[in-house]
C-alpha cells in the first residue's frame, strides 16, 4: 500500500488531501491511511475531521487486535495515540474557551 504522503509538499495540501481521500477509500479497513489523512487535515486546520479519522483508526487497530505492545506496526499505533492525545487537548481547550 502506497502512502498518500509520498511527495508531500506543504504548499499543495489540497492535492495531498485528494490522494489521502483516495487511499482511505481504497483501504477502508486499514488504519494507516486514516492516520495519514488526519495529519493532512490537521495541517489544514480541520481538527474535527482529523480527530474523527484518529478515532476511527484507533477503533480499527483495536478491532484487529493490533493496539498493544506486540503490534506489527508500533509506529502507527504511536502516531494515532499521539494524535488522539492532541485531539483530547483541543477539546479541553475548546471547552474552557
Amino acid at each position: 500500500m502506497s502512502g498518500c504522503l509520498e511527495q508531500f509538499k506543504a504548499e499543495n495540501l489540497d492535492e495531498v488531501l485528494r490522494r489521502c481521500n483516495a487511499s482511505v477509500a481504497a483501504h477502508p479497513d486499514e488504519p494507516g491511511p486514516l492516520s495519514e489523512r488526519a495529519l493532512v487535515l490537521s495541517l489544514k486546520g480541520e481538527t474535527t475531521r482529523a480527530c474523527a479519522d484518529v478515532a476511527k483508526g484507533l477503533k480499527l487497530l483495536e478491532r484487529s487486535g493490533q493496539h498493544n505492545q506486540s503490534s506489527s506496526n508500533p509506529m502507527l499505533r504511536y502516531e494515532l495515540d499521539v494524535r488522539h492525545a492532541a485531539c483530547k487537548q483541543d477539546r479541553t481547550i475548546d471547552a474552557n474557551g
